[in-house]
């Protein structure tokens, strides 16, 4: 879990929408509201990232080296509905 978080804590998929709740909330003389806060309201089931399995994203997280990879696959494996087998597949014949 600790890595899930570490490889797409940064990743345009997660932070667009926490950019998006920064910018609703900061009027430029205010402080932005509390992570907390902004965690609460971010909603995951929303994200490209729950829309795989998470033993799919153990695979993207230990098979892919880059981040664009990483976003190919996870792409191909939503539109495609892969299984593991597949992904692994898929990543190893280097589609």
């Amino acid at each position: 879990m600790k890595q899930f978080f570490e490889t797409y804590v940064n990743t345009q998929i997660v932070s667009s929408s926490m950019s998006q709740l920064k910018d609703a909330d900061n009027d430029g003389d205010g402080i932005v509201t509390s992570g907390l806060t902004q965690l609460e309201m971010f909603d995951l089931s929303e994200s490209i990232l729950s829309k795989t399995t998470w033993t799919n994203h153990l695979v993207l997280i230990s098979r892919t080296k880059s981040e664009e990879e990483r976003a190919f696959y996870l792409n191909l494996c939503i539109s495609e509905n892969y299984k593991v087998k597949e992904l692994e597949r898929q990543i190893s014949a280097g589609f």
